[in-house]
């Protein structure tokens, strides 16, 4: 949760509300965020093991498959989250 705090004050006010929307928005949608759990699992290994450059490579290899994710959500209308 800290994390989500720090980044919530960088990107904005509304940054976290709208990964809020974006995440329930995607539950429904296959395939289910089981990909996404694992990227946060590894994340937070790397994390705990001390490595913040693997911790840094990972979140961003996430990010760039996130940024799919938001993509289809758009071609398919759904961009006001």
């Amino acid at each position: 949760m800290m994390a989500r705090g720090a980044n919530a004050s960088r990107k904005g006010p509304g940054w976290a509300m709208s990964a809020d929307r974006a995440r329930m928005a995607t539950l429904c949608l296959p395939p289910r965020p089981t990909e996404s759990n694992a990227d946060h699992a590894v994340i937070v290994d790397a994390i705990a093991r001390r490595d913040p450059a693997a911790a840094r490579r990972l979140h961003h290899e996430h990010r760039v498959r996130s940024g799919r994710t938001l993509d289809l959500l758009e071609r398919h209308g759904i961009n006001q989250l």
